[in-house]
Parts: structure tokens; C-alpha cells; sequence
């Protein structure tokens, strides 16, 4: 028989689930909070409609008021949980659904009447409802179809929610009708409710394969891309690279052996981390920036020419020398060895480029370090001929750029 309490242990029964299930999924992965959040949310929903099935045994202000209050108090942890997901700041509108019960329920007329019980309820729970679609349409919510499908079902739920609070408000229902309208209004909140928590596991799901993906190219000491990344962002690159030009800088922090040797491994992994930031506050927009071995960096972009590529070499260059890095122990100096290959991006080539941008690397170290030399893109070019004739080109090169720069 369809009635509120055969809804109710429904939802007890959903939300018991969906409680175990929420909170072994938080001990496997603490780091991400939103787990817990809902986990709490669902099992105050949980306790609140169980408060709700006891009404034959307990009092009503128990049964119906803080049952109530309490599942409704589960929406302020569902919505802190999407703004954890969303990163985004929790609204502290949130706590209105249980603030809109408890006022509500202070008014005699609503105390003493169960479709208005019914109708307060209801809501509430449209602005519980709300408060969520709120929490999704972020930036990166908007991105996605599962977030905007998301966001959808709950703003179906508001709607649905509104619509019998509106009806209960301006019909006229007896009161022998009021347990078959809070009984279908549970049922159809349910049915939508069902929606929503499938929907919301997707979303769940594919963001921790985000999260994975990205931890799988990202450098764990410096927090920019590995070498793995920087050559997935390459071919991007090179696909977008239309006419244009596409630039390596390859960067070398200069007698890092002796950092490690003489301040530390922990001093290194400090010149590591400063490099990075220096270099990402002064590269280009869309640039492949990555660290792509011990103490090397690469960065690829699209460029007009050869200076405006080499103008952004010496940026980071100069950035890096300007002041030491301090360290736990001591203030250390770092420079850095620039080589800088620029090739058409319709014909660039990892390989290719990346060479040339060594070769460049290799000169500037020879010339001194702490200076920035450019493969010159005919060179790039003519990788294919024979190592010793490119070596003397990129020697007869290194000269011409040391002489210069004096």
C-alpha cells in the first residue's frame, strides 16, 4: 500500500546503503573529504526519517520535529561536500532547509496540521535542492555533462519539491488526504533522489579518473608536468601549431651536483621547486612546461620567431639568477643553462626539436653556463646530417652568441 511510511523506510534503506558505502570509500581515500561529507549527510538523513518511522511510539515534537530537522540537516554536508568537489567556497545559505523546518514548525497552524507539515517540508527541501545546483555551476561543472546532468535532476527535485508545497499551499485538500499526498510526494522526491545519487557517483567517478590521470604526468617534487606530460602537451601543440612556429627551450640548473653535495638533497629539491615557479610565472600562455629529468626543464610553445622564443629564454634566466633560493639551512645561488630550437610547428618533430634544444644546452654549458644559446632553425632543420658537421655548426654558433652578448 502506497503510504509516507513505506516511503520512508525506503529512503532509510537507500540512505543506510548509501552511509556504509560513502564512508568505506572515505577510509580508502581520506584525502578526498567530500566522501565524508555525504557520508555524515546521509546518515542524518538516515537517523531523521528513522526518528520519523517511531511517530506511532514517540512524541510528535520527536517524531516529526527533530526527525525532520534532522534529515534536512543532511543538505548543509551534501552541499559543502559538491563545493569541496567543485572547489568552491561552502555557502552558508545552506543551512536554510533545517532553519525553514524549525521556524516553521513554531507556528501552531503547522504544528497541529500534517499537509501543512507536509507543504514546510517540501520546502525545504526545494531550497536544500537549489543550494546543490548552486554548488555545481562552477566553471569546471559547467564543463562537464555529468555535473550538468547532475545539476539538472536536482533542479528537477526543487521543482518537483516547490510544486507540492505550491499545491498543498493554494488546494484544498481534506485532511483524510493529507497521508496520500505526503505519500506520493515521498515516493516521486525518492524516485528523483535515485537519479541524483547515480548520477552523483558517475561525477565521483570520473573525476578521480581525473585526478589519477593527472597524478600519473605531474612531477611529484616540483608539482609540473613529468616528461610524459610535457610530450602529451607536445602533440597538442603541434596540432594547434597551424602556420606558426613552435619553440623548445631546454633548461639545466647549473652545477646542481655541488647543491646536493654541499646544502643538501633537501636544498636541491628547494632549487628544483623555486626554478618551477620562476619559470611558470614567466612563460607563455599554453606552454608544455615540465621537468624532464634530474635537474632539466623543457618547455615548448608556439611562437611568431626565433627572438620572441629566445626573449622568454633569458627571462627565466635572468629570474633565476636574480636572488638565491633559501633553503631550511642557507641561502643558495642557482643559475641556469638555457638551449633554445625553434621548428615549423607543421613539421616539428620531438625528437628533432628536443636534440637541437640539447645541442643548444650542451654549447651554452661549454660557453660558460648561465647563458642562453639558440639553435638556429636551419640547423633544427638539418638534424638528419652527420653529428660531427651539426657539432661544428652548433660550435661555430656558440661562438657567435658569446660574442654577443659582450
Amino acid at each position: 500500500m502506497l503510504d509516507i511510511k513505506t516511503g520512508m523506510l525506503v529512503w532509510c534503506s537507500q540512505g543506510l546503503t548509501l552511509t556504509i558505502f560513502l564512508y568505506l570509500l572515505w577510509r580508502q581515500d581520506r584525502a578526498s573529504r567530500f566522501y565524508l561529507m555525504w557520508c555524515l549527510g546521509f546518515a542524518l538523513a538516515t537517523v531523521g526519517f528513522g526518528l520519523t518511522l517511531g511517530r506511532d511510539y514517540l512524541p510528535l515534537f520527536v517524531a516529526v520535529g527533530l526527525g525532520h530537522a534532522t534529515a534536512l540537516s543532511g543538505y548543509p554536508l551534501w552541499v559543502g561536500g559538491f563545493c569541496l568537489l567543485e572547489n568552491r567556497k561552502f555557502p552558508w545559505a545552506a543551512v536554510l532547509p533545517p532553519a525553514i523546518w524549525i521556524c516553521g514548525m513554531a507556528l501552531p497552524w503547522v504544528t497541529n496540521d500534517m499537509l501543512n507539515r507536509v507543504a514546510l517540508f517540501h520546502l525545504a527541501n526545494a531550497v536544500g535542492a537549489a543550494m546543490i545546483v548552486g554548488a555545481l555551476s562552477g566553471a569546471a561543472g559547467r564543463r562537464e555533462a555529468a555535473a550538468r546532468q547532475l545539476a539538472a535532476v536536482f533542479a528537477a527535485i526543487c521543482v518537483f519539491s516547490f510544486s507540492v508545497a505550491l499545491a498543498i499551499g493554494v488546494g484544498h485538500f481534506a485532511s483524510r488526504d493529507a497521508g496520500l499526498v505526503g505519500a506520493i510526494a515521498a515516493f516521486g522526491n525518492g524516485v528523483l533522489q535515485l537519479f541524483a545519487i547515480a548520477l552523483s557517483i558517475r561525477l565521483v567517478t570520473l573525476r578521480s579518473e581525473q585526478r589519477w590521470r593527472a597524478l600519473s604526468v605531474t612531477d611529484p617534487v616540483v608539482g609540473v608536468l613529468n616528461r610524459r606530460g610535457v610530450q602529451e602537451a607536445f602533440a597538442e601543440l603541434k596540432a594547434d601549431g597551424g602556420d606558426r612556429k613552435l619553440a623548445a627551450l631546454l633548461f639545466d640548473l647549473d652545477r646542481f651536483k655541488m647543491i646536493n653535495d654541499r646544502f643538501g638533497h633537501q636544498a636541491g629539491d628547494d632549487a628544483l621547486i623555486s626554478f618551477g615557479r620562476t619559470a611558470q610565472r614567466h612563460i607563455l600562455p599554453d606552454t608544455a612546461f615540465g621537468r624532464v629529468g634530474g635537474e632539466e626543464f623543457a618547455a615548448f610553445f608556439l611562437v611568431r620567431d626565433e627572438a620572441e622564443a629566445e626573449t622568454v629564454a633569458e627571462t627565466i634566466r635572468i629570474q633565476t639568477c636574480r636572488l638565491p633560493v633559501r633553503t631550511r639551512t642557507a641561502l643558495v645561488p642557482v643559475s641556469v643553462s638555457v638551449g633554445v630550437a625553434v621548428m615549423a610547428a607543421d613539421v616539428a618533430d620531438w625528437d628533432r626539436l628536443f636534440s637541437a634544444a640539447d645541442r643548444a644546452l650542451y654549447a651554452a654549458k661549454r660557453g660558460g653556463r648561465n647563458r642562453t644559446v639558440v639553435f638556429d632553425q636551419n640547423l633544427t632543420a638539418a638534424m638528419d646530417e652527420p653529428a660531427a658537421e651539426v657539432d661544428e655548426q652548433v660550435e661555430a654558433l656558440r661562438r657567435i652568441t658569446v660574442l654577443s652578448r659582450r
